[in-house]
């Protein structure tokens, strides 16, 4: 027991301190030191130069976070139009046919004419002005519900809504599955354009609403050099 307390004593201690009850006291006066410290705890003014440091690499780390969080958003939606994009091709490949139902007896405005293709979530808002026409991307906005399907029947099953794709061919599921956007919105592909039925030229896109919930791209833009993306709008372009 002496021998463990010399360890912890000072050569002052060692020389002047001798006896058996001095090294004792020693001790004692260290532990009620010791016990005293913890019991003490932190003072006002160190509390409230923690809580200042806290708040203070809080409001610098919070937007460079909330930047961190929409930027792995966006680039979500732009992995996922690509993939959405890469199965559609992959899906004309086997199957010689673009992924819309337009039967080619019957006239465009007839509602078995699929219009829209679209993932599940919800519908953006949209902008409708004499310069540009988003409303067709909008399950509510343009075309009814009826010409509408979801890109899941085409890509992931071999369910259109009116006759199957030929069993020998469909080679699916294209991709595993279809969720919403980032920020719970459908994605939507102008599937009309891929049909004969416009040979203008007009560009095909599967596109996302972005981190404004809106679309913003105009639906029947031409193929030419001075394609316009609008806002915010993420967009992978099939042809």
């Amino acid at each position: 027991m002496i021998q463990n307390f010399k360890r912890g004593f000072t050569p002052l201690e060692k020389i002047f301190c001798h006896s058996w009850w001095c090294k004792r006291t020693i001790i004692f006066e260290r532990h009620l030191k010791y016990r005293q410290k913890i019991q003490t705890g932190f003072t006002l003014i160190e509390i409230i130069v923690v809580i200042a440091v806290i708040a203070t690499l809080a409001s610098i780390l919070t937007p460079v976070i909330v930047k961190y969080l929409e930027d792995s958003k966006i680039s979500r939606a732009v992995s996922d139009v690509k993939m959405i994009g890469a199965a559609i091709g992959d899906f004309y490949k086997d199957n010689a046919k673009w992924p819309i139902f337009i039967d080619p007896t019957l006239p465009l405005t007839d509602t078995n004419n699929l219009y829209l293709l679209t993932g599940f979530g919800n519908d953006a808002a949209f902008i409708n002005d004499d310069n540009s026409d988003t409303r067709f991307w909008n399950e509510f906005g343009g075309w009814p519900a009826n010409r509408i399907d979801r890109l899941e029947d085409h890509l992931v099953y071999n369910e259109p809504p009116v006759n199957q794709y030929d069993p020998a061919r469909w080679n699916g599921p294209y991709i595993t599955r279809i969720t919403s956007d980032p920020w719970g919105n459908h994605y939507s592909l102008n599937a009309a354009y891929l049909s004969d039925f416009f040979p203008e030229g007009e560009v095909v896109w599967v596109m996302s609403a972005g981190p404004n919930h809106t679309w913003e791209t105009d639906i029947s833009q031409l193929n030419s050099s001075s394609l316009r993306i609008g806002g915010d709008d993420i967009v992978f372009r099939i042809k």
